[in-house]
């Protein structure tokens, strides 16, 4: 499950020049693939507690993976660019409750003792998934076509949903039942106006732009709506008091300084080493693996 999300996020990125091709698009338009994704992932990403908890973990994690699967194979089918975007939206939804729904099941079913072992193990399953992808994607968009590299994410999913429904046992469910729904779209308005905000601003230039403004102050005013809120809340939707933790903390930040050098590269190495330098998309793709070793 880990794994499916991290090959679909590297193919995709592989494969963006030739896609934007494929499809006739511009720089502009083609990076709204990657743009409303990430909006996707965002939205999605701060629910998975609540649903695993409303409809059990077994369930919701083979749902998840049967959508995620699914909206990969309709990526690789789109024939506009409008249809991969909307294709892309249900590939972030579905996909960003992987990794935080597989840690927490990790973390559940094994005892506290082994938990730095199989965080570990994990964490190399984690890295292993964009790894391949990169390979995957590129030498199959070289050879057949860029369609195929998603399609073929799908034999990967299965097996992925064929292990949970055999070795996964249900739990979880009815443990939640009290949703703050005010803090909840305050935090994903909050980060899907900042996320806009940062992709369109150079393209743009920044404050210049009437449409970048109207993102900046949506983000902030979302963002005042969700802090004044969880203060207040006598049951937020996340406790801002966790942040006191320092050990916490330090991890927020860590995680935040990786994303950034973990995920840029991915998304403008692509573009530049195929633009710029003529190279295949499977020397791309090589080179994008070699950060995972």
């Amino acid at each position: 499950g880990t794994m499916i999300y991290g090959m679909a996020l590297t193919i995709g990125n592989v494969l963006l020049p030739q896609i934007q091709g494929a499809l006739s698009a511009t720089h502009d338009q083609i990076a709204w693939v990657v743009t409303f994704h990430l909006v996707a992932v965002a939205v999605a990403t701060p629910l998975t507690g609540w649903l695993a908890g409303l409809i059990g973990r077994k369930r919701f994690m083979t749902s998840t993976i049967i959508g995620f699967v699914i909206s990969t194979v309709l990526c690789g089918a789109s024939d506009s660019l409008m249809e991969l975007v909307i294709w892309r939206i249900a590939q972030g939804l579905f996909g960003a409750p992987l990794m935080p729904l597989v840690q927490a099941i990790i973390l559940d079913i094994y005892p506290r003792r082994n938990h730095a072992l199989v965080t570990m193990l994990w964490g190399l399953v984690a890295v292993s998934g964009p790894f391949t992808g990169a390979i995957f994607g590129g030498y199959v968009g070289e050879l057949i076509n860029w369609r195929w590299a998603f399609y073929l994410v799908a034999p990967i999913g299965i097996v992925a949903w064929a292990g949970c429904q055999i070795f996964l046992s249900e739990g979880w469910r009815g443990r939640t039942e009290y949703m703050d729904w005010i803090g909840f779209f305050s935090l994903v308005i909050a980060i899907g106006s900042f996320q806009l905000m940062l992709d369109r601003g150079l393209r743009l230039d920044w404050f210049e732009s009437t449409e970048i403004i109207i993102e900046a102050i949506v983000a902030m005013l979302a963002l005042y709506v969700f802090f004044v809120h969880s203060l207040t809340e006598q049951r937020p939707f996340i406790n801002l008091r966790l942040l006191l933790n320092r050990n916490f903390s330090l991890g927020l930040i860590f995680a935040f300084i990786f994303g950034a050098l973990h995920l840029t590269p991915m998304v403008l190495y692509p573009t530049l080493l195929q633009d710029l330098r003529d190279f295949p998309e499977s020397i791309i793709g090589l080179l994008l693996s070699a950060r995972a070793v």
